[in-house]
């Protein structure tokens, strides 16, 4: 462990500015080696990576719109609450708070959502206290499956752009530092509804959001239709 926090002095003293203290920790978590050794990648490796997400989701967004615009309305159509699983790469598994509104239709079976998330996660590194937080707002859509009448399992799947207020935190010989973001991702998902009452829907969900710190999210939670 003393050689671990050893090679991490030398990798945080390589990156100092003129001023001699570190600059604000990489947005992605370090990682060790076997070795020992402490790999820590930034975000400067993935600015192509968010620009394809970005557009990817633009695409995926405007082809279910196109086709039906005739159909399109907005308005509060339901609200929703919950929690997840959260599983960020390279760091240990937390628990996260979720929300969203269903805001309008764009075609048949086809809603328009924002939902939010927050996450928070502390953990030892090398020796260092590290800390992480994201709080993600998710413009997307969602489609249901139709399952006839008096079915009361609705699958569906859905995806969207992520907006991720994203800080991380360390603690280097006794002060801490931070770093705050605004990362642009993307993502992907699905589940299922079970129907309560005409007014109530339990919900289950499994998503994968991409973005500099990717993280799988795994949850349940409560919809109530307006």
């Amino acid at each position: 462990r003393s050689d671990a926090r050893g090679r991490q002095g030398d990798l945080i003293g390589s990156r100092r500015d003129h001023s001699g203290c570190p600059p604000g920790p990489p947005r992605r978590t370090p990682t060790m080696t076997r070795g020992g050794t402490v790999n820590v990648t930034t975000d400067q490796e993935f600015p192509m990576k968010r620009l394809i997400s970005t557009f990817a989701s633009l695409a995926m967004i405007a082809a279910l719109a196109a086709p039906s615009q005739a159909q399109m309305s907005f308005g509060l159509g339901s609200f929703s609450v919950g929690a997840a699983f959260v599983s960020p790469d390279n760091v240990d598994a937390t628990f996260g708070i979720t929300g969203g509104a269903e805001i309008g239709t764009l075609m048949e079976n086809v809603t328009a959502r924002i939902d939010l998330m927050w996450w928070g996660k502390s953990q030892d590194v090398a020796g260092s206290d590290w800390s992480w937080r994201d709080i993600a707002i998710l413009p997307g859509a969602r489609y249901d499956f139709p399952m006839g009448e008096g079915g009361a399992v609705t699958p569906f799947v859905n995806g969207g752009l992520g907006v991720h207020l994203f800080k991380t935190e360390y603690d280097f010989l006794g002060q801490t530092f931070d770093a705050s973001s605004t990362e642009i991702g993307f993502f992907v998902g699905g589940g299922a509804g079970y129907e309560m009452s005409d007014s109530m829907t339990l919900n289950a969900f499994a998503d994968y959001h991409l973005m500099d710190l990717n993280f799988f999210a795994i949850g349940a939670g409560v919809t109530f239709a307006m």
